[in-house]
């Protein structure tokens, strides 16, 4: 708990983005019942808006969620590329995970 209140509290006073991808951030570690054991949570946070028959997409990974802000934050239109994007970080963090 003592992560979850460091968390919400470093996402006070940041730009609205950031403090957005906080918020998701600690919903999702309340979210999955985080234990006292040590572990490592990731997030992929995907943002999509339509405007005018085209999508505007923005990813931003963080491989630790006692990081803030985002390790990379990637903006694209191609929904492909959003999907191979997503891969690689869930790739990456599980091969991370296993070595670590």
């Amino acid at each position: 708990m003592a992560v979850l209140h460091a968390l919400h509290l470093a996402g006070r006073g940041r730009l609205p983005e950031q403090r957005a991808f906080h918020d998701a951030v600690t919903g999702a570690c309340q979210a999955s019942g985080v234990s006292s054991e040590r572990s490592r949570t990731g997030v992929c946070v995907i943002r999509i808006t339509a405007q005018g028959g085209r999508m505007f997409i923005t990813l931003r990974e963080n491989a630790d969620v006692e990081r803030i802000p985002a390790d990379r934050t990637y903006r694209m239109t191609d929904v492909s590329e959003a999907i191979r994007a997503v891969h690689e970080f869930l790739t990456s963090f599980v091969a991370a995970s296993r070595d670590g």
